[in-house]
């Protein structure tokens, strides 16, 4: 099964917006997918997929949109290195292992759930940006040992 580069999904759940975002971050650290970035006004979760024999790792995006009776999210898993146009059926079972998970969580409660996230989103975010500077601190010792 080859796949294209992308896959996408959504899933509603009767939860608000903290509730449905607290849910799908904990569905994507128990698949060890590793939350980059937490969006909390626009309702935007960012996660990386190491590499795999399948790809070269994949970017996994949750859009959360609020409506009356609940949240749906949509989740996106498209590759992350732009010169692989297959996945080899990785990206459909990133979003299908997503939402098995979601399945299992929808029913958990999230007492305080605003309290929570905007603790979790402090962690996840500041430990996001120390890798980032990292990186970046690494990218510059490299250039400047390259330029002397």
């Amino acid at each position: 099964m080859l796949g294209s580069s992308e896959y996408s999904d959504s899933f509603f759940v009767k939860k608000n917006l903290s509730e449905a975002m607290l849910m799908a971050i904990e569905a994507l650290k128990q698949l060890s997918m590793r939350v980059v970035s937490v969006d909390v006004t626009n309702g935007v979760i960012h996660a990386k997929v190491s590499s795999s024999l399948r790809s070269m790792g994949e970017d996994v995006t949750i859009r959360m949109e609020k409506n009356d009776e609940g949240t749906l999210m949509a989740i996106r898993s498209a590759c992350n290195y732009a010169g692989q146009k297959f996945d080899w059926g990785k990206n459909q079972k990133n979003i299908s292992r997503i939402m098995d998970t979601l399945s299992v969580l929808q029913n958990k409660d999230y007492p305080d759930a605003d309290a929570l996230l905007s603790a979790m989103v402090t962690q996840i975010n500041s430990s996001s940006n120390e890798s980032g500077c990292l990186a970046l601190l690494i990218g510059l010792v490299v250039a400047l040992g390259l330029i002397w």
